[in-house]
């Protein structure tokens, strides 16, 4: 059974994550363009470009940032899968899971019901960003002896 706190430092947790796995995609796509349009020759010159690239990356919907992943990496049938599966419980988890489970979060065994939920929906997230992390701190890595190359 879990108390208040249980609860909600596991919702906490799932929301971390949920926000990371964002954010390393985002990365991908930001690490990606920018070695593609070489910003690593000159950083002080591309700063804003770099920035304009960040906030219309940013401004996307996880929706648009996976499309746009899956355009710039070649990847399998079964890590797309894992990547559209992990869009879809992100978004039940970030716009539904309360709606859903309503006033029975007020009650310890309610709260236990919606966490064995939200934690199928944890390691569904989990296994995108175990893929995501790996490649984002690849780029991120790529990028950076680049610019210390150049400058």
């Amino acid at each position: 059974m879990a108390s208040e706190s249980e609860f909600y430092e596991k919702i906490g947790r799932v929301t971390e994550l949920a926000q990371y796995l964002e954010f390393d995609l985002g990365h991908i796509i930001l690490m990606t363009k920018a070695i593609e349009k070489k910003f690593y020759e000159a950083p002080e010159k591309n700063a804003e470009a770099y920035i304009k690239l960040r906030d219309g990356i940013d401004k996307g919907t996880l929706g648009q940032t996976l499309s746009r992943v899956k355009d710039i990496l070649s990847i399998s049938e079964d890590i797309e899968e894992v990547i559209s599966e992990a869009l879809k419980a992100r978004n039940r988890f970030t716009h539904h899971i309360f709606r859903e489970y309503g006033l029975e979060i007020h009650s310890t065994s309610g709260r236990s019901e919606m966490l064995k939920d939200v934690e199928k929906l944890r390691l569904t997230m989990q296994k995108a960003y175990d893929f995501s992390s790996s490649i984002s701190d690849q780029l991120v890595e790529k990028h950076l002896r680049l610019v210390k190359k150049y400058s």
